[in-house]
């Protein structure tokens, strides 16, 4: 039964070495996208049941990341990245009390850019399917604006500029239709990131730092791609 193991485990790690897909000196040419719409109506009754507030949150986010590297040996990519990413959210608030209404409209909008550098490993399991793992790190800018307005027509905008830093582990599958080509599924596994503003006028200073961290698989957050291996005949 050892002897039996044995012989499988040599074999697999075998086929693992012939299958490999991607070879030394190809250059990476890839990218993955993703878009997300959600959409929230709610409703509600605090204590007095005359007092009606009723909202409607509608939120888009697209994310694109394109990517450019050099492979080191087999399965083995280097390279860097941007990260571009643009989210949208609006939300309608209507109160009802006594027969009047109050209405509020509010905006936040939320854009930044990244740029960074990568290290992607793949593991070929078959002549047309591999697994990857990538870790990413990289720093850029985000730009927010907020705004409201009721139904009086009292507006209020904030607008905010931030440094981010970001660093993210990811996990993925390709599909190889051809030797140079590779359409991939992926996911975030590990995620952190840094945030931090600094102003400084005649009469204020402020300082924001915010640092975020995710962990484990989100179904919603699967992104799409293509990857393209230059001179990999």
């Amino acid at each position: 039964m050892k002897k039996l193991l044995l012989g499988l485990l040599v074999f697999q790690l075998f086929n693992f070495s012939t299958n490999a897909q991607i070879e030394k000196g190809s250059i990476f040419v890839g990218g993955r996208v993703n878009y997300a719409h959600n959409n929230n109506d709610s409703e509600s009754r605090i204590i007095n049941p005359s007092v009606v507030t009723a909202n409607n949150v509608q939120s888009n986010q697209f994310t694109f990341n394109p990517q450019l590297g050099y492979t080191l040996n087999n399965n083995l990519v280097i390279g860097t990245y941007l990260g571009i990413n643009s989210y949208k959210a609006t939300s309608d608030r209507i109160q009802l009390s006594d027969g009047s209404t109050t209405g509020f409209e509010y905006l936040n909008k939320n854009n930044s850019l990244i740029i960074g550098v990568f290290a992607r490993k793949y593991i070929a399991f078959s002549e047309s399917f591999s697994a990857f793992a990538e870790i990413n790190a990289g720093t850029g800018k985000i730009n927010e604006l907020q705004s409201s307005e009721d139904t009086n027509g009292t507006q209020e905008e904030i607008e905010q500029n931030f440094n981010k830093f970001e660093s993210n582990f990811n996990i993925g599958l390709s599909f190889f239709p051809k030797k140079w080509m590779a359409i991939e599924l992926s996911s975030n596994l590990l995620y952190f990131s840094h945030q931090g503003e600094n102003k400084e006028t005649e009469n204020q200073k402020s300082e924001v730092n915010a640092n975020g961290f995710n962990i484990g698989l989100n179904a919603s957050a699967i992104n799409v791609g293509v990857s393209f291996f230059l001179n990999n005949k």
